[in-house]
Parts: C-alpha cells; sequence; structure tokens
C-alpha cells in the first residue's frame, strides 16, 4: 500500500461532535488541498484549504453537526490541479 497517492480520507464515522478527522496520503511536501463536502442534493456542506504543513499530518476538523446528519455526500478534493471525488456515507 505504499503506493498510494495524492489520497484524502476522512474518519469518525459515526460522526460525534461534529468531530472528523481528515487524513492526507502520499501529498507532496509541498502541496495544498482544497476540499469541498457536498450533501447529495449539491450544497457545499464543509469547505477548506489546507497547507502544505497540515497535509503532511493527520488534521481534525470540527464540522457543525447539524450540518453532517446521516446520509450520502460527495467529498471533492484538488491538488497541484488534479481534482478527484469520492462517495461517503454519514451515519
Amino acid at each position: 500500500v505504499k503506493d498510494i497517492i495524492n489520497t484524502v480520507v476522512v474518519t469518525s464515522n459515526p460522526v460525534e461532535e461534529g468531530k472528523i478527522n481528515i487524513r492526507f496520503y502520499g501529498f507532496d511536501v509541498t502541496s495544498t488541498v482544497k476540499i469541498k463536502l457536498f450533501s447529495y442534493k449539491g450544497e457545499v456542506v464543509f469547505k477548506n484549504e489546507f497547507t502544505a504543513e497540515e497535509v503532511q499530518s493527520i488534521f481534525n476538523e470540527s464540522v457543525n453537526n447539524k450540518i453532517l446528519k446521516t446520509g450520502k455526500y460527495i467529498l471533492e478534493y484538488e491538488s497541484n490541479g488534479i481534482k478527484k471525488k469520492q462517495s461517503m456515507l454519514i451515519w
């Protein structure tokens, strides 16, 4: 699994007290990462840009748990002009 490149993983499911952990894997040490979390209705419920320093570690982010209700979400992230999307379930 050493070849994981430019991957973002959001953990802590179920979400407790509105806190999620954002983990960055395989990003270049100079990379910044823009993250958007969309509801399945297309609404942006969370967005942030993470610095190169933050990308090199596990980043704990507090999100209003009223925003992250049980359901399906789309996680979109972009770094160095490359954009990726993945589905995400919150329960």
